[in-house]
């Protein structure tokens, strides 16, 4: 019983491995690691798109001036507020001229998604 349980947790070790060197190599370095927990100090909405007010293209720039700077993908999640937490993942359905122009404009702000409000 012993060995196949450490069998059974090498598989799920090196499939863990796998999975987060794939997650690793699929994601550039200016962008952040999953889950992150970001306070608002500052927000400021930017429009990357080729048309202005596209809201598919309009992201919340927050906390440019200090600290990490992250730049809030489009719609979808909640509502974000200056002085709240919220937990927030890598953005992974951004259109690539958008993602190019973000960076280009914004190189130190990683583009990422909002899971949700965080109560810490």
């Amino acid at each position: 019983m012993t060995r196949r349980i450490h069998a059974i947790s090498f598989a799920l070790l090196v499939s863990s491995a796998h999975i987060c060197a794939v997650a690793s190599a699929a994601r550039p370095n200016d962008e952040a690691t999953a889950p992150v927990v970001v306070k608002v100090a500052s927000l400021r909405v930017v429009d990357a798109g080729e048309t202005k007010g596209d809201p598919r293209a309009s992201f919340g720039l927050v906390n440019l001036e200090q600290g990490p700077c992250y730049a809030i993908a489009p719609p979808g999640g909640p509502t974000i507020e200056v002085g709240e937490s919220y937990t927030v993942i890598p953005a992974s359905n951004i259109d690539d001229a958008v993602r190019t122009k973000l960076r280009t404009g914004y190189p130190k702000c990683a583009i990422v998604d909002v899971v949700g409000r965080s109560v810490r």
